[in-house]
């Protein structure tokens, strides 16, 4: 319990440190992407290749792109839903808002210390579903809402091709299908690259943090909150309690469905003609939130 709480504080410490950074000028604007730039191309692939070369690919974790695809479209239609009476933008601003999920960047720097490969990779399966919408396939579609046009699956697929995580988790899922070994020189070389990950990655949503919300935006808050936590809380319970997989699987989607809401949220808001500070102030918020309740699963199932 002691190590789940201060794996937590530490984590909080490097967040608070990136934004005192940014805060007071100690690092310039221009940081937050270079350090986002060396986790999304460096740090979190190794953790990746890392973990994926410690642990044998079954049933279990193919279903865990079944079960990411699964909460990120569930996520999304409660936003189209909800807002079905109303125009087309309020429909697209709540399914970008509600759905997705910060693996790479949150998930994964958080459970890493504290599980083994099984659950991290179990994570990345979880990912690797929901990323058809977090990095890019969703904001297509809402798009051609806009637009009232039909959806192009060409399209989405390739987006997914250009995100270089997505492919790594591609790569990484044929080659241990195959039982293709990686390299021990690889595994040592990821092995030291992927330690920095969890720092530099709560390092850059310190230095992303925003919190302007003004008092009548509370109100859309609130029912983000509901929507999106509500669901995650219920769907987690049900995770760990009921699928039929090993206890380091389970717990793996247990906490993959309580990450925030993925970080692309926010720009793909300002491309649909969204509020793009409200997405943002909202973005940082869910990263607190589960922060509070990522550890709370882990002490309960300690």
């Amino acid at each position: 319990m002691e190590e789940i709480l201060l794996q937590a504080g530490m984590l909080l410490a490097v967040i608070l440190l990136g934004y005192c950074l940014r805060r007071f000028n100690v690092l310039p604007k221009e940081a937050f992407r270079i350090v986002s730039k060396i986790v999304i191309w460096v740090t979190l692939p190794c953790v990746v290749i890392k973990n994926f070369a410690a642990t044998t690919m079954d049933g279990a974790y193919l279903s865990m792109i079944g079960i990411g695809f699964f909460c990120m479209a569930l996520l999304a239609w409660l936003g189209y839903l909800l807002n079905r009476k109303k125009d087309v933008n309020t429909k697209v601003f709540d399914m970008l808002n509600f759905t997705g999920f910060n693996i790479g960047c949150f998930a994964l720097p958080f459970i890493s210390g504290l599980t083994g490969p099984a659950a991290v990779v179990a994570v990345c399966m979880f990912d690797a579903g929901s990323a058809l919408g977090a990095s890019g396939g969703l904001n297509i579609l809402c798009k051609s809402m806009q637009e009232g046009k039909g959806v192009r699956i060409g399209r989405i697929l390739l987006q997914l091709c250009k995100t270089f995580l997505v492919m790594v988790y591609v790569v990484m899922i044929v080659l241990r299908l195959l039982s293709v070994p990686i390299p021990s020189v690889v595994t040592r070389f990821c092995d030291v690259c992927g330690r920095g990950n969890s720092f530099l990655a709560m390092l850059m949503i310190g230095l992303g943090i925003n919190l302007r919300i003004r008092r009548d935006q509370w109100k859309w808050i609130g029912k983000a909150l509901l929507v999106r936590f509500g669901t995650a809380i219920l769907l987690s319970f049900c995770f760990y309690r009921l699928l039929p997989f090993s206890e380091e699987v389970r717990l793996g989607a247990s906490l993959a469905v309580l990450a925030p809401v993925a970080s692309l949220a926010p720009p793909f808001t300002q491309e649909r003609g969204g509020d793009y500070g409200l997405a943002s102030s909202w973005n940082t918020l869910t990263i607190l939130i589960s922060l509070v309740l990522m550890t709370s699963v882990m002490l309960l199932t300690a």
